[in-house]
């Protein structure tokens, strides 16, 4: 899958667990946690196209300390 239709289908999402499936079949580590947050940032509009590709291209957008 490339990178637009893993963006499409993340926008589909309609739980994290869905985002966290599709993350996983994708092969990007992701946390419950970050499948949350990620989930109502989507929900909410909050998440920008740049945003989204950092996602899809497997790197973090959140940092923890």
């Amino acid at each position: 899958m490339n990178k637009e239709e893993f963006i499409s289908k993340l926008k589909l999402a309609k739980s994290a667990d869905d985002i966290l499936a599709l993350a996983k079949e994708n092969g990007i580590e992701m946390t419950p946690e970050k499948a949350e947050e990620l989930f109502e940032q989507l929900s909410g509009g909050e998440l920008s196209d740049e945003q989204l590709e950092n996602v899809a291209g497997g790197m973090s957008i959140w940092t923890y300390h």
